[in-house]
Order: structure tokens, then sequence, then C-alpha cells
């Protein structure tokens, strides 16, 4: 009879045993794993969201110093174009150079084309090739001391428009005897002045 007990003992032992690890395995299956699945997936979108929300700020950084940089280059732009005087500005531009001569203490002999036929050229319209930027040719014929012509062909760049000097020729028209240095210089210069339509 104390086998039985004990055989019986241990049936219901295993017996409860075998329940206890089947509702183990069903709590496992059917509650711990999805919560664990679920919480993990949540984990995710959420790291998933915080790398969006970092990218967003750093787009938000990065387009806003874009922009400034859009607004510098944009006006560089402009004030780069500003340098291209229009095609009706020529004699502005002659104008211009005259009293950057004087200004230089340089006296112009004389410029080809003149005020005259620029006033002739606008009153005609001016028609030039080049579809946006075209290149004017002044030919200025300078008298000045050396000095003067040099300070003068310095500042050049500082002129409001753009241009670029093509040919430079001196010659001496003066000289000083005691020390045979030249002190009158005349100049021809061949410039190129780049006029928009």
């Amino acid at each position: 009879m104390m086998r039985k007990r004990r055989n019986k003992a241990r049936d219901e032992l295993m017996m409860v045993t075998g329940i206890l690890i089947a509702v183990i395995a069903v709590w496992y299956l059917a509650l711990y794993q999805p919560v664990v699945a679920k919480t993990a997936a949540i984990r995710s979108d959420m790291k998933a969201d915080k790398d969006s929300i970092a990218a967003i700020e750093r787009y938000k950084t990065k387009s806003v110093a874009l922009n400034r940089q859009i607004e510098i280059l944009d006006q560089q732009i402009g004030e780069w174009d500003g340098r291209f005087p229009p095609r009706g500005g020529l004699i502005g531009v002659a104008r211009r150079l005259i009293s950057f001569c004087e200004e230089n203490g340089v006296q112009l002999v004389e410029m080809h084309p003149s005020l005259f036929e620029l006033y002739a050229l606008e009153r005609a319209g001016n028609v030039v090739a080049g579809k946006y930027v075209f290149k004017q040719l002044f030919k200025l014929r300078l008298r000045g001391n050396y000095i003067n012509v040099g300070k003068m062909l310095e500042r050049v760049e500082s002129l409001p428009f753009r241009m670029s000097v093509s040919d430079v020729r001196m010659t001496v028209a003066g000289e000083d005897k005691r020390v045979r240095r030249p002190v009158l210089l005349d100049i021809e210069i061949d410039m190129f002045i780049y006029i928009h339509r």
C-alpha cells in the first residue's frame, strides 16, 4: 500500500509538474512573447522616431545655413551683374573713363569711340553680337607724367564696371634733360568694357 501511495504521489507530482510546464509554455507563447515582441517593436519605432527627429533637426539647421548661403550668393551675383553696364550705358562708361583720367592727373587726348560716336550708336540702337554680354573696345590716347600714369593703371580695377586692358603702349613725350629720365609719356591703351544687353 505504501507503494501505491508513493506511485500515486509521484503521478500527481508529475501531473502537476506537466500542468505547470504547460501553463508556463502557454503563458510564454500566448502572453510573454507577444508582449516582448510588441515592446521591441515599440522601442524600434521610438528609436526610428528619435533618428527621424534628429534628421529633421539636422535638416533644419542645414536648410537655414544653405538659405543664408543662397542669399549671400544672390547678393554677390547681383553685385557682379551690377558691374556690367547696360548697352545703353556706354555714354556713362565713357564719361566715367574721362573723369577717371582727370582724377589721376592724366590728360585724355583722344578716345575711340568718341562721345559723339557713342551718342550716334545709342540713337541707332547699337546692334551688337552676343546674346548676354559683349565686349566694347575703347582705344584711349593719354598724356601724363610717369607717376600719374602708374597710379592710374594701378587703380583701373576700382572702376565700377568690368573691363580688361588688352594692350598698353608708352612712348616718351618729354624728358628731364638733367637726369635723363622720362617726365611726360604718351600712352595708348586698348581696353574692353563688358556690357550686357
